[in-house]
């Protein structure tokens, strides 16, 4: 879901010092991508490689994070050979995103003119972006977040 918005600031609209102010933002709200758990390596004795198209199994459903439904390493384990009984696809979230960007902008007009001075706030709340956490069940990193998708706040003056 996104918001954007412009406000003309009303306050002293006809001074040609105080006036022509306007205030502007976009909020988006994003919901994670869906991930799958996976395997690596060859599991099914069968002399197949497409194996890491295999899925574990889960155990402990209700281990789940409830935040942002990010499984635990105790959650799920790795199937055994010869066992075909997968978890479901798109079974976990990534986390989300909650963005603020913000306009401050003053227009000045001249005789044959206008002009235009901002001040752009990117990420203006500084809140991290992260990436989505490691889905392989046999890695040792299962189910961790290791960095970040976007850049910190950005200030702008145009």
């Amino acid at each position: 879901m996104v918001f954007s918005y412009v406000w003309d600031i009303p306050f002293m609209k006809s001074h040609r010092v105080i006036g022509g102010w306007e205030f502007s933002g976009i909020q988006t709200f994003q919901t994670g991508r869906p991930l799958t758990a996976t395997l690596a390596g060859q599991r099914s004795n069968t002399g197949s490689t497409n194996d890491h198209r295999m899925r574990p199994v889960s155990i402990h459903p209700a281990k789940f994070h409830e935040q942002d439904r990010i499984p635990r390493p105790g959650c799920i384990c790795a199937a055994a050979c010869r066992h075909f009984r997968e978890l479901r696809r798109n079974t976990f979230y990534g986390p989300g995103q909650n963005n603020l960007d913000l306009t401050l902008s003053k227009n000045f007009k001249l005789e044959n003119a206008a002009f235009q001075f901002r001040a752009e706030f990117f990420n203006a709340f500084n809140r991290p972006f992260l990436d989505n956490p490691n889905t392989q069940r046999d890695s040792a990193v299962f189910g961790t977040i290791t960095q970040t998708l976007r850049d910190n706040r950005q200030v702008q003056l145009v």
